[in-house]
């Protein structure tokens, strides 16, 4: 489990494994059970620091 930490709303973001798929020019990227979190008062998401870091880097092999 990865910790999100508070909302700004003043909720709680749990933890969801999510698909991302990211389109591009010639197609898209996909990628499953992407760890999320989502406050479950306001609906927001977000995704660590690392997480996203991954998906970049996921991102740019696919484009070459």
């Amino acid at each position: 489990m990865i910790a999100h930490g508070p909302c700004p709303c003043g909720g709680t973001y749990e933890e969801q494994r999510v698909l991302v798929r990211i389109a591009r020019e010639n197609g898209a990227v996909e990628m499953d059970d992407v760890p999320q979190g989502r406050c479950e008062t306001c609906g927001g998401r977000v995704y660590t620091a690392a997480v996203l870091a991954h998906i970049e880097a996921v991102f740019k092999a696919e484009s070459r």
